[in-house]
């Protein structure tokens, strides 16, 4: 016997399958009642007990009442017990493959195997596959099951519906007739406009359609047919509804200027994907960087030399001054408006501007951290009075001031008061040999 202590045979029921398989034998010999405690544990332990338990009707039902997929290795002859097999597929649906021909066939019994499991229908017979209640409980669990229905189903308003509600991928298994329903349609897209795709070809075409799917898709029109996209009342439509329809618009509609207009009014992002005969034109562009000054990244290289709209960009996005033109960043007043909205931006000024005291101040009294875009060659790094005056606005630009004063105590002191951590950025023999300065900053 392979388990001769039964204290170690009941620990190794606990552990099923893997305790069996571990034994290296195919065939397990156990008593009946260490046989019982296995498939208790693990139902499908029965595959590597004796034939007289597999045999053993108590044993079976055990192991069907644990995992009814237990089925496959118990003796044949079982298959055709109706009280076995109902145990079996209400533990595991899919168990009714392994069930009699006859018992496929069994209403209560196929009903029980859908339930626990919706692909259970693919194992029913055929007749019962046809029986409307059985389809119906189904697709309601899961619509997609309506793929196993029969054609006479499939054309069935109540049964796509209700498979439709459950996935709107069941759509594509609906009849024609009812790919062709608008309601059905639009219940599908209001899931997924991909929908569209599997809806009946007139339905495709249709404006009304096209647009809840636009809206399901945030106002993208990629999933509308062609020729929609192309539509001028359509477009409008959409974009009216959503600005992002600009998007995948025709390219004609994207050079529309009303078209643009409607999209960039609702949101400067929409620039993006305008024309760039429309991207030129002053009038929208300087919309959009009312709205967000980093609108300026999209407008049309003539417009980025454009001194009163960058500026107007620059008012409301410092950042913006990356994509303003050589000229304007190297323009005094232009570069002080835009780092006085953010310091940082100090990094995409002249190299000269870089150089410029007044303008690294204005700077760093905005962001601390633009210290980092000072000319170095310029020994603004190594000025004190600019370096306290970034450490007292942001204590972590400590590591961009020139190393003599990383190590002034004053300069750490402002910076450790305004963020400790930045008692972090010096060197572990300064903070020794300052210990007991930093112990006093840390009070």
């Amino acid at each position: 016997e392979l388990f001769q202590d039964r204290a170690a045979a009941v620990e190794a029921a606990q552990k099923g399958r893997r305790a069996l398989r571990s034994s290296g034998a195919e065939v397990v010999r156990l008593d009946r009642e260490l046989a019982l405690e296995f498939v208790r544990c693990d139902g499908l332990s029965l595959q590597h007990l004796q034939r007289r338990h597999r045999r053993d009707r108590e044993v079976v039902l055990e192991a069907v009442r644990q995992n009814g997929g237990a089925l496959a290795h118990a003796s044949v002859h079982f298959r055709h017990d109706r009280a076995l097999i109902l145990e079996a597929v209400q533990s595991n649906g899919l168990a009714l493959h392994f069930a009699a021909p006859a018992l496929r066939g069994d209403r209560e019994v196929a009903l029980a195997a859908v339930r626990q499991n919706v692909l259970a229908l693919q194992y029913v017979s055929e007749m019962l596959q046809a029986d409307r209640d059985l389809v119906l409980e189904d697709v309601r669990h899961d619509g997609m099951s309506l793929q196993h229905a029969p054609p006479h189903l499939r054309d069935d308003a109540e049964i796509v519906s209700e498979a439709v509600r459950q996935d709107w991928q069941a759509l594509r298994f609906a009849s024609m007739r009812l790919r062709g329903d608008r309601k059905l349609v639009g219940e599908a897209l209001r899931q997924d406009p991909l929908a569209l795709h599997y809806a009946a070809e007139h339905l495709q075409e249709d404006p009304d359609l096209a647009l809840l799917a636009a809206d399901e898709a945030g106002g993208s029109l990629r999933f509308i047919p062609e020729h929609l996209c192309g539509d001028r009342g359509f477009v409008l439509a959409a974009v009216r509804r959503d600005w992002r329809a600009l998007r995948h618009a025709d390219d004609l509609l994207r050079d529309d200027p009303v078209v643009v207009r409607i999209a960039v009014e609702q949101d400067w992002r929409a620039l993006r994907w305008a024309s760039e005969d429309r991207r030129s034109s002053r009038e929208l562009v300087m919309m959009a960087v009312e709205q967000d000054g980093l609108a300026l990244f999209y407008a049309h290289e003539s417009l980025r030399d454009d001194r009163d709209l960058v500026c107007k960009a620059l008012k409301h996005a410092g950042r913006a001054l990356k994509d303003a033109s050589p000229r304007l960043r190297a323009d005094r007043a232009c570069v002080l408006l835009a780092v006085g909205n953010c310091g940082r931006a100090l990094k995409y000024a002249s190299k000269q501007l870089r150089s410029d005291r007044e303008v690294v101040l204005a700077a760093i009294r905005q962001d601390g951290e633009a210290l980092e875009f000072a000319d170095a060659f310029a020994g603004l790094a190594a000025d004190r009075a600019l370096a306290l005056e970034a450490v007292s606005q942001n204590g972590l630009a400590l590591r961009f001031a020139a190393r003599a004063l990383r190590e002034d105590i004053e300069v750490i002191r402002v910076a450790a008061t305004q963020n400790r951590a930045a008692l972090a950025l010096l060197p572990p023999a300064l903070r020794r040999q300052l210990g007991e300065e930093l112990r006093k900053v840390c009070l």
